[in-house]
């Protein structure tokens, strides 16, 4: 497990060949590739750490993949919302995955 003082979250959008970043603002580029996507539907905080524990220490194993060496993924929707009353929000949580 990595402590938390270690830990990095990149928050990115999809940019057009034009666009030019600008101080701490970067351009990455994510090829193609497999990647075992599950819908989440939670919140934030721990909910969303057991969905992803699940995907990587549970269903990983007995999946017939492995991680491939690229970036795990959350894909928000143009639509998302987080519910105000309860905190529930929705993504789609992606592994990149290779065969055995």
């Amino acid at each position: 497990m990595t402590p938390a003082d270690k830990l990095r979250y990149d928050a990115c959008i999809e940019v057009d060949e034009a666009f030019k970043p600008q101080g701490e603002t970067g351009v990455q580029n994510f090829g193609g590739g497999r990647y075992a996507c599950g819908r989440f539907t939670g919140k934030p905080g721990n909910e969303v750490h057991e969905a992803w524990t699940h995907m990587f220490a549970e269903w990983l194993p007995q999946s017939g993949y492995q991680p491939d060496n690229k970036p795990a993924l959350e894909l928000y929707e143009e639509d998302f919302v987080m519910d105000p009353k309860t905190g529930n929000f929705s993504c789609w949580l992606c592994v990149p995955v290779k065969t055995l």
